[in-house]
């Protein structure tokens, strides 16, 4: 916070589930810094667990289980349940996206080629 308020960086990326936690934890000092209302950069980035590389049952369970989860739908119910209100409360389908292209995904990945629902309009039917 305190590069961006003296000049030295012009923004702060975080994510939408993390920005209003993170500016309600560190942003009081800086009353001149605001959350964009307007834009949203996305930048597709994989979902990722870190363990101890001698951990191999647990990475393999990891696999396993968020590999189920993602084909079933539930990892983004998952999401939804942890990050709902935070995410909602942005109000992201207003703004203009500005996709980023992410050079560590491979070009077939479908991560790098689909926008996140979290930022498609909205049907205006309801």
């Amino acid at each position: 916070f305190e590069q961006v308020a003296c000049g030295a960086v012009d923004s702060l990326c975080l994510g939408a589930n993390e920005v209003q936690a993170v500016f309600e934890d560190y942003g009081h000092p800086f009353p001149e810094l605001m959350i964009a209302t307007e834009q949203v950069l996305y930048y597709p980035m994989p979902l990722q667990f870190y363990c101890h590389p001698q951990a191999i049952a647990l990475q393999a369970q990891l696999t396993k289980t968020l590999n189920e989860y993602q084909r079933a739908g539930a990892l983004r119910t998952l999401f939804e349940q942890h990050f709902g209100p935070q995410v909602s409360a942005l109000a992201l389908a207003q703004r203009a996206v500005h996709r980023l292209h992410n050079p560590f995904l491979s070009d077939g990945s479908s991560l790098a080629e689909t926008l996140s629902p979290l930022l498609r309009t909205p049907d205006p039917a309801g």
